[in-house]
């Protein structure tokens, strides 16, 4: 395993630098011992040929780093370059960026190995538990798992394709996410509106802001993948 040592240098405070990785995906974490680094993000070559990229916080006094490996998911790599071009023509209809909308169905859709996401094409949680729903660009409707005898069943909307699931997405979401170029921005736009509440109170999931930074993160750098 290889650095390349940045220039900068800790100013002769004596203070102990570093750099902490931490794999976000395997949970491994290990400290190499480099000058403080400057804020930046770069990309470098492990072994094994797998890719890491890091984040330093120029406000750091150890310079810490978050790392985590990419590449050696290879379904994960596949589902993000099929699905970019979509993503592209969705992110243009409200001016965010594609691979936000594309983390949104990454992470609802478990990178597509969510079972009803192929059976229905649904990438990205397009559900109602309305008696009459309406869901846009929806050509059938199924009740969800577990809900079968509640009184108002949730009904998961089916699509022709990812991009017709997508497009329901934005006709409902969009006005929260247009404009938002800023990935926190993006995240709250959506759990303001309800897209996923973050109380699990009211079906949200709690970690719901922290989990789509994280997947957005990794779609871009998925997205420099050569594999």
């Amino acid at each position: 395993m290889h650095f390349r040592k940045p220039q900068s240098r800790d100013g002769g405070t004596g203070r102990r630098s570093g750099l902490k990785i931490r794999s976000l995906e395997k949970g491994v974490g290990v400290r190499v011992p480099l000058s403080a680094p400057s804020a930046m993000s770069r990309l470098a070559t492990m072994s094994l040929g797998q890719k890491w990229e890091f984040k330093f916080d120029k406000n750091s006094e150890e310079g810490t780093a978050l790392a985590f490996t990419y590449c050696n998911d290879r379904g994960a790599v596949a589902f993000v370059k099929k699905y970019h071009n979509d993503c592209v023509k969705l992110g243009a209809k409200v001016n965010a960026p594609a691979e936000f909308i594309l983390a949104v169905a990454a992470s609802e859709s478990t990178y597509g190995r969510l079972g009803r996401t192929v059976k229905y094409q649904n990438y990205f949680s397009m559900e109602t538990a309305s008696d009459n729903p309406s869901i846009p660009y929806a050509i059938a409707y199924h009740i969800a798992a577990g809900t079968v005898n509640d009184k108002h069943p949730v009904k998961v909307a089916e699509f022709m394709n990812f991009y017709m699931s997508g497009l329901s997405f934005i006709e409902i979401f969009g006005h929260a996410i247009r404009n938002r170029s800023k990935p926190r921005d993006f995240v709250y736009g959506l759990k303001d509106a309800d897209f996923n509440t973050g109380n699990p109170k009211t079906g949200g999931d709690l970690n719901f802001v922290h989990k789509l930074l994280e997947v957005i993160e990794a779609v871009q750098a998925r997205m420099a993948c050569q594999n």
